[in-house]
């Protein structure tokens, strides 16, 4: 019930300018992400995901500020730009986990199409409770509205 508001939410306040994308990622965790793009190079990204491997069930939560360069391929009906950017992870489990992201990606833009698909791997430095260094990733899709 609250993803549908959200996606009619979405579609009635963001449908004109395709900035704002909602959708899956895939990985350890899984989950749903959501994208909005600030201008045409920068974007915020963020998602709430769980994870269910193992006897440490947790949910994560994180956000990203992302800088998109230039494009690594175009083909006929879409372009492949390249991406990196910063931000901040919570996991939430037996002791909360505070960490720095460093998401690093590619997607895969359809012009005739709302619909774009990524991949990215996401080096990691918890900070709380522990100093931990991780390398997370995921594969992921979006509709655009």
């Amino acid at each position: 019930m609250t993803i549908m508001a959200l996606i009619l939410t979405c579609s009635i306040y963001g449908g004109q300018g395709g900035d704002l994308g909602l959708g899956i990622i895939i990985g350890e965790p899984t989950g749903i992400c959501v994208k909005y793009f600030t201008s045409p190079t920068a974007a915020v990204a963020g998602a709430a995901a769980w994870s269910l491997s193992g006897d440490e069930k947790a949910v994560h939560i994180y956000g990203d500020y992302l800088f998109h360069m230039s494009e690594l391929a175009t083909w006929d009906g879409g372009r492949s730009p390249l991406y990196a950017g910063v931000g901040a992870r919570a996991i939430f489990r037996d002791e909360t986990v505070a960490g720095i992201r460093i998401p690093v990606g590619m997607s895969w833009v359809f012009d005739e199409a709302p619909f774009d698909a990524f991949l990215e791997i996401v080096p990691v430095m918890d900070i709380a409770p522990d100093t931990e260094f991780d390398v997370a990733g995921g594969a992921g899709a979006r509709f655009w509205f």
